[in-house]
């Protein structure tokens, strides 16, 4: 027999009045002892939850923090950006102008269509050093109706050229033309021009003239040529 039961029997051989009393006390007693107990296993389990949460949760909080660094972000390009620095490339002269080396290669490039009747048109070539490979073409050209003088560069969109990018840099002002930004300045007597179109970036300069509508008016030509 265990002991709370030896105890209920000698209570129960007591008097009515004091053994109701006493057993109430002593259910209610139980009932305390059971309720701290089943409080204690809580506190316990919920010791373990947290010692397993916390580290668990600390795991987390780091992946998502370096998750973003780490892995690319979802349809990226692979970067194939290359940069030039002046002992990197050489300017030449080149014995096509753009017309022609876009032609002859199948490339869509933007030019001045102004051959015909130039009173002037050299191109040059910026060319990388050992491989000879052509990083883009300046051309200047001079309308033989108008006298305008305008020279046009161009690179892929993933090359940067040092001298290109001092164009860049100072271009703040924006315009937008047929959905193409272009950035513009007026540089003392020149106005200069940067834009991206289809797989090139465009640098147009127009010498001894200082009115950017007619930039913009140049710029709307060249991509709707």
């Amino acid at each position: 027999m265990s002991e709370e039961k030896k105890f209920r029997k000698l209570i129960q051989n007591h008097d009515v009045e004091n053994r109701d009393k006493i057993l109430n006390e002593l259910n209610a007693a139980c009932l305390q002892d059971f309720d701290a107990e089943k409080m204690e296993k809580r506190k316990s389990s919920k010791r373990k939850f947290m010692a397993v949460f916390l580290p668990v949760g600390a795991v987390a909080a780091c992946l998502a923090i370096t998750l973003p660094i780490v892995l690319p972000k979802k349809n990226e390009p692979q970067s194939n950006i290359r940069t030039f620095s002046s002992h990197e490339y050489s300017i030449k002269a080149y014995d096509q102008n753009i017309k022609e080396y876009a032609q002859a290669n199948s490339k869509n490039i933007l030019y001045f269509d102004w051959y015909d009747n130039a009173d002037n048109c050299t191109t040059d070539c910026y060319s990388e050093n050992g491989t000879q490979a052509v990083l883009g073409l300046k051309e200047y050209v001079v309308n033989g109706n108008t006298g305008e003088a305008v020279e046009i560069q161009f690179t892929d969109i993933s090359i940067y050229i040092d001298v290109l990018n001092e164009i860049s840099d100072i271009c703040k002002n924006e315009y937008v033309v047929n959905s193409v930004v272009l950035k513009w300045v007026v540089d003392d007597i020149n106005l200069n021009g940067v834009f991206e179109y289809g797989d090139y970036r465009y640098f147009v300069t127009l010498e001894r003239n200082t009115d950017e509508n007619r930039l913009f008016e140049l710029v709307e030509s060249l991509i709707n040529n």
